[in-house]
């Protein structure tokens, strides 16, 4: 199977959680704190994290559109099953969006800066060129 076709085939599975998470949401509007689910002794949420990081490494020639499923899935899961600190739902995760916009804003920045670095720094070909300036051993 071609990479591409592999990476759109993880997207359809990452979009197959997405009809469960929304089936969640009404879970946080009963107003009783829940507590996050966990499959092994480990919270669901770092376990969608790590598969978005392992998407976003195996098919890396569809990274954002990894990057982004992978942020509305968890996104809507903590909305529907997690409690903020502020509130369950969506008012809570908005006003933790209220209190966190400098540190997103910050990795964000830091993150597309460190992508045209890395882009910039491959297509001046010191890569190829480095080996020359090495040792042997």
């Amino acid at each position: 199977m071609p990479r591409e076709r592999a990476g759109l085939h993880l997207l359809h599975f990452i979009g197959r959680g997405l009809p469960l998470t929304l089936l969640l949401a009404p879970m946080s509007a009963w107003g009783a704190p829940v507590e996050p689910p966990e499959v092994i002794g480990i919270p669901i949420d770092f376990t969608l994290f790590a598969l978005t990081l392992a998407g976003i490494a195996l098919f890396h020639r569809h990274t954002l559109a990894i990057a982004v499923t992978g942020l509305a899935v968890i996104s809507l899961f903590k909305i529907a099953v997690s409690p903020f600190a502020e509130g369950p739902g969506l008012d809570g995760w908005l006003s933790q969006l209220g209190h966190e916009w400098v540190l997103l804003t910050n990795l964000l920045g830091l993150l597309l800066c460190f992508a045209l670095l890395s882009k910039h720094f491959e297509a001046s070909n010191v890569p190829a060129r480095l080996p020359h300036f090495l040792p042997d051993d």
